[in-house]
């Protein structure tokens, strides 16, 4: 028969035995009952072209950690330790007692990249003129700032209709980041 236990603890398990003859026979056994947690964090994002350093914060009731994949850490043996990732990457920890009991758990580091955008040089035009302000990327959508010295600030390439020399923004987002252009 098997039993599982719930909680850590000692327990006086009891096993009756019969026979076919009607004989009856009993054992009391002391049992000690470890339950081990195991809590990698939680999953994050990031936006960046380039490596990101994560610090992972491992938690458990255990005294022992252990991380995989190690090579991208900067000690795999350490509750909380460094990770420097280009792409995203799930990293498992193990955790374990004296007594040999373990769990494990996993977290998901993702790394998305930024957009890319560009938007035309600084120009000077005359007043009551316009210019096409010309902006290529890789973004899903598009906004202008300041928004009133364009003809639609939540297009790609508006037309600049402002009457005073303006710096203007464009912030271009995807699904997961924004980035700017001026």
């Amino acid at each position: 028969p098997t039993h599982t236990f719930a909680n850590s603890g000692s327990y006086n398990v009891k096993l009756i035995v019969d026979d076919i003859n009607g004989c009856k026979d009993s054992f009391l056994i002391p049992v000690t009952v470890d339950v081990v947690t195991a809590e990698a964090g939680i999953d994050t994002a990031y936006c960046s072209n380039n490596s990101v350093v994560h610090i992972l914060k491992g938690t458990s009731n255990a005294a022992n950690f252990s991380w995989i994949p190690s090579a991208l850490l900067n000690n795999s043996g350490l509750q909380n330790t460094t990770a420097t990732i280009n792409t995203t990457t799930k990293f498992y920890v193990t955790t374990s007692n004296a007594n040999g009991c373990t769990a494990l758990d996993s977290v998901t580091i993702s790394v998305n990249p930024l957009p890319q955008i560009s938007t035309i040089a600084n120009n000077a035009i005359c007043e009551n003129d316009s210019i096409l302000l010309t902006t290529t990327g890789t973004a899903t959508s598009y906004q202008w700032l300041p928004a009133n010295a364009v003809t639609n600030a939540g297009i790609q390439s508006p037309l600049f209709i402002g009457t005073t020399s303006t710096q203007m923004i464009v912030t271009g987002s995807d699904a997961f980041c924004k980035a700017s252009d001026t």
